[in-house]
């Protein structure tokens, strides 16, 4: 079987059966889907949960997990891999539909590529009326070898879903999700420390899904990088992938994390939030980030070179916002 979709949903009527039908009309069949359904408001007496019952019940490849609880995503996520059966897992978001040639594009893909260990595609966000797609500053369909080649750490995403990823990888070496918070970027990130080869796909295999205000607190997604900094101080790795993981982290910081907050809209985090990047990139670490990170001297994404550069008119602009 060649890849298992982790689906975690709360059986949202639109949502689910958009991402149900994109994977059940895929042209190669080879696949798995388990179906976690994470909500104690669905009874096993609701008509939600029959419907997705009936239909694990006449699919031979889908199999269903129904928590009495709420468990969250990452726990729903663990207990899904724990049964996963397919070459690679992929996690689906609520709501994600994925092309029709998906699996079919995977299969030929691996058997090109020897079987590379995590994959990442090109994904399009829809924000409200416009969308947003993942491109990346990588070289496309080149298989980058981990162990001497390090800039799949620097450009990388900061998701989930726009990635594929070798199930015995993650089990061999008990990857887990951190229960209970939103850890899914350290998930990655340890993934990638342990992969040997990765390999991204701007066109052959894509997906989209409706980007919604999270449930969380938006300040999860930066504060992980404490806890990917200290995993690769655990594992030795942090001296040769210091500038890369560095780059990543202020990227997402200066650029993306602070576009989300501009999409959420609230004034209130959007001014904690313009704070804490002052506070976490202060003018000497900015100076220095720009003399020797060997990353942001290539100067390969020149958005983000700006950025960095003309720092202090950046953030006030997006601080107009709160006024």
């Amino acid at each position: 079987m060649i890849i298992s979709f982790i689906v975690t949903t709360q059986l949202n009527e639109i949502d689910f059966k958009k991402t149900l039908k994109s994977i059940k009309t895929q042209t190669l069949k080879d696949y798995e889907m388990i179906i976690v359904v994470d909500s104690s408001e669905e009874g096993d007496d609701s008509i939600g949960y029959k419907e997705v019952r009936k239909i694990m019940l006449e699919n031979s490849n889908i199999k269903l997990i129904k928590n009495s609880l709420d468990q969250g995503k990452a726990n729903c996520w663990n207990d899904a891999m724990a049964i996963a059966e397919g070459k690679y897992i992929k996690f689906i978001n609520d709501g994600e539909e994925i092309s029709d040639n998906f699996v079919e594009a995977l299969a030929t893909l691996i058997e090109s590529k020897d079987q590379p260990d995590i994959i990442e595609y090109t994904t399009s966000l829809k924000y409200k009326t416009r969308s947003y797609e993942s491109s990346l500053f990588l070289r496309n369909n080149k298989v980058y070898d981990l162990n001497t080649e390090f800039e799949p750490l620097a450009y990388t995403s900061e998701l989930v879903f726009n990635k594929i990823y070798k199930t015995e990888i993650a089990k061999a070496n008990k990857l887990k999700f951190r229960r209970n918070q939103r850890y899914d970027l350290l998930f990655v990130y340890k993934f990638l420390s342990k992969a040997k080869t990765y390999i991204y796909i701007a066109d052959e295999i894509k997906s989209s899904y409706p980007v919604r205000p999270v449930d969380y607190s938006m300040f999860d997604t930066v504060n992980q990088w404490t806890h990917i900094f200290n995993w690769f101080r655990e594992t030795n790795d942090y001296k040769v992938n210091e500038d890369y993981v560095k780059y990543a982290y202020y990227k997402l910081l200066v650029h993306r994390w602070l576009w989300n907050l501009q999409w959420e809209g609230n004034k209130v985090l959007i001014k904690k939030g313009v704070e804490f990047v002052e506070m976490k990139f202060k003018k000497e670490k900015r100076i220095k980030f720009m003399k020797s990170n060997k990353v942001f001297l290539k100067a390969k994404d020149t958005k983000f070179q700006d950025m960095v550069e003309n720092f202090e008119s950046h953030i006030k602009l997006i601080g107009r916002v709160t006024k």
